[in-house]
């Protein structure tokens, strides 16, 4: 099976893609045009998982993502975001390789093989790792394979191949303490039948993390926001940290305002239903 069909990038509107995003102009598959497209994607459309609290699941077919991120303006959680991201790359001439990630966080204990990053190699053979849909931990910008650290608007990363670990490849994002392990990975590439499962994981488990919570993660070039049910967190990338609480009747402006998401009217009384006192 050829790596379009399995993945329907043939299925992705490109010009719809595009202009979502901002971005006009010949675009050969090169490191500067690959980092154009990633940062665009990431200042553009938020991580949610509103679609898991309002029990519609979520729909990784090429057409279904398009149409909730692109043309309804939403946003979506890692599958949607890559999935996508890799569609348009496939399309404009990128080697793209979908792998499968295993947060780490320092954690503590082994959580589940079921984040999606992308490999992605530009024309002249060198490779980036590119992620769209980590959130607020993760890169804006692409970050290059090899003993290189990645300067990104005041936010440093990493890759580190650790070759005694099942999974070899880490991200590492820089904070005050010191190098913080983001996630793990391998280099096996995968097939869509794999996000299928590992989606429905996500999606209905109740272990995982996007069940039974309301979440949103947005990035700008010099902070990062955070939504967890009430609690919001915006972190600037010098250190300084803001906490407050979102009440009932600041919900929806917090969610077109901070985060460009905008609920219909039933679609906002269950989310806050959904929502601890």
């Amino acid at each position: 099976m050829r790596t379009e069909d399995q993945w329907e990038s043939d299925r992705l509107d490109v010009d719809t893609y595009l202009d979502r995003l901002g971005i006009t102009g010949p675009l050969a598959p090169t490191a500067q045009n690959l980092r154009r497209l990633h940062r665009a994607h990431v200042l553009t459309i938020p991580f949610e998982n509103l679609d898991v609290v309002l029990g519609r699941g979520v729909d990784l077919d090429v057409p279904a993502m398009q149409a909730k991120l692109l043309e309804n303006r939403r946003g979506g959680y890692c599958y949607e975001h890559n999935m996508l991201l890799a569609a348009l790359l496939d399309r404009l001439g990128y080697r793209v390789t979908r792998l499968f990630a295993r947060p780490d966080l320092h954690y503590g204990k082994p959580l589940p093989r079921t984040h999606m990053a992308l490999r992605v190699e530009v024309e002249d053979g060198t490779a980036y790792l590119a992620d769209v849909g980590f959130g607020d931990s993760g890169p804006l910008d692409p970050v290059p394979f090899g003993d290189v650290v990645s300067e990104q608007a005041g936010w440093t990363y990493r890759l580190a191949e650790e070759r005694d670990r099942p999974q070899p490849w880490c991200l590492y994002l820089k904070r005050d303490d010191g190098w913080f392990p983001v996630y793990r990975f391998s280099l096996e590439a995968h097939h869509r039948i794999d996000c299928l499962v590992a989606n429905h994981f996500i999606s209905t488990n109740p272990r995982s993390p996007f069940v039974g919570r309301v979440f949103l993660e947005r990035i700008a070039e010099h902070w990062r926001l955070n939504l967890n049910n009430r609690v919001l967190t915006l972190r600037h990338a010098d250190g300084r940290r803001e906490e407050s609480r979102v009440e009932d009747d600041g919900f929806a402006e917090v969610l077109a305002d901070r985060f460009g998401v905008v609920l219909s009217e039933p679609e906002l009384k269950s989310v806050l239903a959904a929502l601890p006192d």
